[in-house]
C-alpha cells in the first residue's frame, strides 16, 4: 500500500511539473446534483472507506480499547484518505475525464501510459489491495456472526471454533458463501447500492440505540465514550443516505434486480 501511495504521489508531482493538469480543470462539469444522485455517489465513495468500522468488531481482542480504538480509526482514516485522494489526482493528471467515465479499468489505462511494457505492475498492486480488504472483511464479519450466534441472535452452527487454530471456522465459511452469492450480481454499482442501503440502515440504527442508551442508562460503565453530538450528526447523515437512496433507487434498495 505504501509503495502504491508513493508511486501515485510521484507521478502526480511529475505530471504537475510538466503541466499535465487539464483533467483537474472543470472536473465537476455536467455533474448531476440531485439528492438521489448525490446519495448514490456517497454510497460509492463510502464503500471505499467502509473498513473504518471493522475495528469496532475487534474490541474484544484489544488490550487497551480505550486508547487503541480511537487511535487506530483516526490514523487509518487519514492514511486511506490521503492514499485515495492522491490516487484519483494521479488518474486525472494522466487520463482524461471522458476516458475515466468510459474505460472499464482506469488503473490499467493509467499504468499503460505511465509504465509502458511494465503496465502489469498496477494490476498486482490492485490485487494486493483487494486481498487486504477481503482479509479484513472476512476476519471482522465472521467474528460478528460468531458473537451473534453465542447470544442466540444467529444459528448456533456459526459459533463453532477450529480445533487447532481456534478461529470461527463455520462463520468464516458462511461469510465466504454469502460473498460468492453477492458476486452473482453483474453490476457493481447495483451491488454497492444493495449493500450500502442495508449497511447504513443497520449502522444508523445502532448509533441511534447508542443515543437512547446514553439518555436512559447514563451511569452505565463505558470503556469507549464519544461526544453525543457526533452520534446525533451521524444519525442525521445516515437518514439522508437511507431515505434518498430509497427514493432514487427503490429497486436496488429493496430487492435484487431480476
Amino acid at each position: 500500500i505504501y509503495r502504491y501511495c508513493f508511486i501515485k504521489c510521484f507521478h502526480f508531482f511529475c505530471s504537475r511539473n510538466v503541466g499535465k493538469v487539464d483533467g483537474l480543470v472543470g472536473a465537476f462539469d455536467n455533474s448531476d446534483w440531485s439528492p438521489g444522485a448525490i446519495t448514490k455517489a456517497f454510497y460509492v465513495g463510502l464503500f471505499a472507506y467502509s473498513g473504518w468500522n471493522y475495528l469496532n468488531c475487534m474490541i474484544e481482542e484489544m488490550n487497551n480499547p480505550r486508547r487503541d480504538l480511537p487511535l487506530a480509526i483516526i490514523i487509518s482514516c487519514l492514511l486511506v484518505t490521503f492514499i485515495y485522494t492522491m490516487a484519483n489526482v494521479a488518474y486525472v493528471t494522466v487520463v482524461s475525464p471522458y476516458e475515466i467515465l468510459t474505460t472499464p479499468a482506469v488503473a490499467i489505462t493509467f499504468s499503460v501510459r505511465i509504465y509502458g511494457v511494465m503496465w502489469w505492475i498496477m494490476p498486482i498492486f490492485v490485487a494486493l489491495s483487494t486481498f487486504g480488504g477481503v482479509n479484513g472483511t472476512v476476519m471482522t464479519t465472521s467474528r460478528m456472526f460468531f458473537v451473534a450466534s453465542q447470544v442466540n441472535q444467529m444459528p448456533k452452527l456459526l459459533c463453532f471454533l477450529h480445533m487447532d487454530r481456534m478461529t470461527p471456522i463455520s462463520a468464516v465459511v458462511f461469510t465466504c458463501i454469502t460473498s460468492l452469492c453477492y458476486l452473482l450480481v453483474g453490476d457493481i454499482y447495483s451491488l454497492i447500492t444493495y449493500l450500502g442501503f442495508v449497511q447504513w440502515l443497520a449502522i444508523g440504527s445502532c448509533v441511534f440505540i447508542v443515543i437512547v442508551f446514553r439518555i436512559t442508562r447514563r451511569h452505565h460503565p463505558r470503556p469507549v465514550k464519544a461526544p453525543i453530538l457526533f452520534a446525533i450528526i451521524y444519525v442525521l447523515i445516515t437518514l439522508f443516505l437511507v431515505i434518498f437512496a430509497f427514493v432514487a433507487a427503490p429497486t436496488e434498495s429493496c430487492k435484487e434486480k431480476k
